[in-house]
């Protein structure tokens, strides 16, 4: 077993994290592992109302359409899906691109055969909640919640990786791709400099580029946290200088040497399933350095000061600092 470091956004990706964790302490390769931990997500009809995989939110026509991607940081390779419906799982299909296709990217029909004749079978995506959610069109609230991907990026032995896996935009219009499965925009891997993921507001985020910035940052010397500080401030610089209020946003990062970080446009995030107030921006990490498959959450404050407590009523977590 060979040294690694993972993480992951949010606090639901803990169950990626660790199986991922799990996987690398048995030999497993990093790419194959990621994507198998991020399955684990996406098979989850529990976590779906993170806006990921089973259960995950429908379109405005209340057909389930879902994205992803795997980059290998090694030959800079992707394998990405747009648009694929009855699949639950469209990290395994990114990966089957990523090895299989001569191609980089498949969106709609054509990325649901490539999944059939790959041996991924047609599974329903909605879980009765979704498709109540549907029915009440949610949409108001649900667009409050401002989180709608995992991302995963990892490091061993001088490799890096990432994988990410979102259903979108709660009722979105058919078709509708964002940032999630996009290099350079919901995610960017190269071995020579490091490897980045992003959340948010993918539509904004697209126009940025933010994970390949901060793997050029990394490339340069930034410490990770650096990097996702220095993307998030460059794109808010540059919105204020056009009169436009900074969006929503999100970047984890892991390094060439194994360093992570992270960093957001945000300080106050609340967990709408189970009503938890975090003080910054919560993620999960997992290392070879900690016990086997053991996470611990990270919180990333945008402005230096130590833990705040949680609003009343709330409980706030434990934390590891970064």
């Amino acid at each position: 077993m060979g040294d690694f470091v993972l993480v992951g956004t949010w606090p639901f990706s803990d169950k990626a994290v660790s199986h991922t964790a799990k996987l690398l302490s048995a030999n497993e390769n990093l790419v194959t592992a990621l994507v198998a931990g991020v399955n684990a997500v996406e098979e989850d009809p529990l976590l779906g109302p993170y806006f990921v995989g089973k259960g995950g939110m429908p379109n405005a026509e209340g057909v389930y359409e879902l994205d992803a991607a795997v980059m290998r940081g090694s030959d800079l390779r992707v394998g990405a899906v747009g648009a694929l419906q009855n699949i639950v799982r469209p990290a395994a299909v990114a990966l089957q691109v990523l090895l299989h296709s001569p191609h980089s990217f498949l969106c709609g029909q054509g990325a649901q055969k490539f999944a059939i004749d790959h041996g991924i079978l047609y599974e329903s995506v909605g879980t009765p909640e979704s498709d109540a959610a549907f029915q009440a069109r949610e949409a108001a609230v649900l667009a409050e919640k401002k989180h709608d991907t995992i991302g995963v990026v990892g490091w061993q032995g001088g490799q890096v990786a990432a994988v990410t896996s979102t259903s979108g935009m709660a009722f979105k219009h058919a078709g509708r791709v964002g940032d999630t499965p996009l290099p350079g925009s919901g995610l960017y891997a190269d071995d020579q400099a490091g490897a980045a993921a992003a959340t948010g507001e993918g539509d904004q985020i697209m126009k940025y580029c933010p994970c390949f910035q901060v793997v050029e940052h990394m490339r340069a010397g930034l410490h990770p946290r650096a990097a996702c500080e220095k993307v998030i401030e460059s794109i808010g610089a540059r919105r204020r200088a056009a009169g436009q209020s900074m969006f929503f946003l999100a970047l984890v990062a892991v390094d060439r040497d194994g360093r992570h970080g992270a960093a957001s446009s945000f300080d106050v995030w609340e967990d709408h399933v189970n009503g938890t107030v975090w003080q910054g921006f919560p993620y999960a990490v997992s290392a070879s350095s900690l016990d086997q498959g053991r996470v611990n959450i990270h919180v990333y404050h945008p402005s230096p000061s130590s833990h705040a407590p949680a609003p009343a009523g709330k409980a706030f977590p434990s934390v590891d600092g970064q």
